[in-house]
């Protein structure tokens, strides 16, 4: 019998119809959540891989979302969350407060750094954002927490939208879940297979958000060469089955 020509052996691994996957959009710079319960079981019931966008989300409410998803569908599903540098459970930054009384204080001197000189290359007002965010959001405890949430409501599949997952790899195996990680450059492909994540997603620069500056069409055949064999998902500037 013929294999259908959109069945991909990342089909198999997740266990869906089509190798289509919802970018698990979780409003961290203070906008909506649109990756919840209704749109992720929509996707999963359409064949493909629903993700919850869970970054924005407080640890009870990402434990209803879940609940939510699998009254609306029986199909596989993920829960994407972000692992920021200073949010790691390992070295120093782990030694944070898990409060502060303005997240901003939190930002690296660097990626503050970075902001100006693109503040001042395309002459872009200084607006700041707002300082009412939940302050616990990365901090060490409250992503640990969140990641608990999904090895208890056995979600099968763990997306990491930045950072690296490495320090939970082995816990999200052990509980069957299979672990994603999207990057925007080779080095960090690397870094996050090297971690033990099972799928790599190169997201190009077009895909816009926190992404790295390389060019979808470029950045795939590159990542895929470096963590070969591993399956690698193609994000960025893909808007239809031309793309």
């Amino acid at each position: 019998m013929t294999r259908p020509v959109l069945r991909t052996p990342l089909c198999d691994m997740l266990d869906i119809e089509y190798p289509v996957i919802l970018a698990g959009m979780g409003g961290s710079g203070g906008g909506p959540t649109m990756a919840k319960a209704e749109l992720v079981a929509a996707v999963s019931n359409a064949g493909g891989l629903g993700v919850i966008g869970g970054v924005a989300m407080s640890v009870e409410e990402l434990r209803q979302e879940i609940r939510k998803v699998r009254d609306l569908t029986d199909k596989p599903f993920g829960v994407d969350l972000i692992f920021p540098s200073w949010g790691q459970p390992q070295g120093s930054a782990a030694a944070a407060p898990s409060s502060l009384p303005d997240w901003r204080q939190w930002v690296p001197e660097e990626t503050k750094r970075f902001m100006a000189q693109l503040r001042e290359r395309f002459n872009l007002p200084d607006v700041q954002p707002p300082g009412t965010m939940n302050p616990d959001l990365f901090t060490p405890d409250y992503i640990r927490r969140k990641v608990e949430v999904v090895l208890e409501e056995r979600v099968p599949v763990f997306a990491s939208g930045l950072g690296s997952p490495a320090a939970y790899v082995p816990e999200l195996h052990q509980a069957g879940a299979v672990v994603m990680s999207l990057v925007g450059n080779v080095k960090n492909a690397r870094r996050v297979a090297e971690g033990g994540v099972d799928i790599v997603v190169a997201q190009g620069y077009e895909a816009g958000g926190h992404t790295g500056r390389v060019g979808t069409m470029a950045l795939v055949p590159q990542v895929v060469d470096a963590v070969a064999p591993r399956p690698v998902v193609a994000a960025g500037g893909i808007g239809d089955g031309r793309g």
